[in-house]
């Protein structure tokens, strides 16, 4: 099995009542990060999981409706945090990018998808066909930003087959089927559902383990 270096950025996050997140939560605003990982295969070279937020969401969100986006959960971000800058002190260019990961359509996950001028997407068919043909209101109903999918989305997509689900060793449990990206175990895609349709997580096996 083929191990990957993993390393985890934030760009940029956004302020929503924690109550709204979490049971129990308190109506107080906090932060949510927007995560995002780089992995670095000896084979497939630089991916990432995801993207963080970009200038492309205040674009995306001037007027109205969309707007009511960044009223709802206002989102904080410095010229530093831009995944594209992050990724630069690692020596990591935008073209070096062959894959980005999505796990799922939210704004905060694929804002800087367009920074990536040569990477392939790799998403749940079901996560993009939910949002895919959502415009004004209701794609807000969805924490969707039609504006921010890349005008050459379709050509670069890479979605997963949903039917080739493999099983998975007892170590992921709870988990007991996964899909294999890369062909070599090293990044295995899980369902989570609950926040977002077709919404998937990563198990990355590292040299320490899986993480």
């Amino acid at each position: 099995m083929t191990a990957v270096k993993v390393s985890i950025f934030a760009a940029g996050y956004c302020t929503s009542p924690e109550h709204l997140a979490i049971q129990g939560g308190r109506w107080r605003d906090i932060r949510f990060p927007a995560m995002f990982a780089l992995f670095e295969h000896p084979k497939f070279g630089a991916m990432l999981f995801d993207t963080g937020y970009s200038y492309r969401f205040f674009n995306a969100t001037r007027h109205f409706p969309e707007r009511l986006y960044r009223m709802m959960t206002p989102v904080t971000l410095r010229e530093e945090q831009l995944a594209v800058n992050q990724l630069s002190t690692v020596n990591i260019k935008p073209a070096d990018i062959t894959k980005v990961f999505i796990s799922h359509f939210h704004a905060d996950h694929v804002a800087a998808l367009g920074d990536f001028p040569r990477a392939k997407y790799v998403y749940l068919p079901s996560a993009y066909d939910s949002v895919r043909n959502l415009r004004g209101l209701e794609a807000l109903s969805h924490a969707h930003l039609p504006g921010l999918i890349p005008n050459d989305f379709a050509e670069r997509a890479a979605p997963i087959n949903a039917s080739a689900s493999v099983p998975l060793p007892q170590e992921y449990a709870p988990f007991t089927r996964g899909f294999d990206l890369l062909g070599d175990e090293s990044l295995l895609a899980v369902e989570l559902p609950g926040h977002a349709t077709g919404q998937i997580g990563m198990f990355a096996r590292e040299e320490s383990g899986v993480a």
